[in-house]
């Protein structure tokens, strides 16, 4: 039997009843030195380093507000008309006095 695991190197064998393939690929080590830094973004950079993002601070504040996205924010996310953000009549039409009920029937 073969012990893949010493092995660094891939290996393909057949199995004892030749009924399939064993395979060991072990993923193979990558130098550090070679590797590169993950891009930031550009308004990251601008921003610089301080501990003071005023500009994010405040695109924040007004990200979550509790009264919820404008109607000019809901368009631009939604690609759609003011129309869509309306408030529907829904109890326009309802009425004010339900009938009551009778006694005889």
């Amino acid at each position: 039997m073969l012990r893949f695991a010493s092995s660094s190197k891939p290996v393909v064998v057949l199995s004892p009843d030749s009924g399939s393939f064993l395979c060991w690929h072990p993923e193979p080590s990558f130098p550090y030195e070679h590797t590169k830094p993950l891009p930031r973004k550009e308004l990251e950079i601008k921003e610089g380093d301080s501990e003071l993002k005023v500009q994010y601070l405040l695109e924040e504040k007004y990200k979550y507000r509790p009264d919820g996205p404008t109607q000019q924010e809901l368009m631009k996310i939604f690609h759609t008309t003011r129309h869509a953000f309306d408030r529907k009549p829904s109890r326009r039409y309802a009425k004010e006095n339900p009938p009551k009920d009778r006694e005889g029937i």
